[in-house]
């Protein structure tokens, strides 16, 4: 059975793959945004090496300029520039994960879940308003 570590490195790396060759779906942004997440909400609050907060805000903030061309398209060629952002969170995230615990990734995993159900709830009464 691998670990979760090795799941959560293998999201990264399928995703980032996809986004190298041109082929950055929705699916594979969103399995790439979630793990970025969930690493990012498991490291708040602890001491980490500035490197790796760099790293993985400008993945996030990569992520989010993307999100709303995918979200229209259906998909989107990264530039080198968007690759280059990604590919640096994921490095860094790659080092970290094996520093989580995997009480502190399910304590993430939870509140990621909560912001994702606010999130559809949001754009629910969104759509009813309209």
């Amino acid at each position: 059975m691998r670990s979760t570590i090795d799941v959560l490195a293998q999201e990264l790396r399928f995703g980032l793959m996809t986004a190298e060759v041109g082929h950055f779906n929705d699916k594979n942004f969103q399995r790439v945004a979630s793990v970025i997440n969930l690493v990012s909400i498991a490291l708040q609050g602890k001491e980490v090496d500035r490197s790796v907060e760099v790293a993985i805000d400008g993945a996030i903030r990569t992520m989010n300029e993307i999100d709303e061309r995918i979200t229209r398209l259906g998909s989107h060629s990264l530039n080198e520039f968007q690759i280059a952002a990604i590919s640096a969170g994921i490095q860094k995230i790659e080092e970290t994960l094996p520093k989580l615990s995997i009480n502190e990734l399910r304590e993430a995993k939870i509140i990621l879940d909560i912001c994702n159900a606010r999130q559809i709830q949001n754009t629910n009464k969104t759509v009813q308003a309209m």
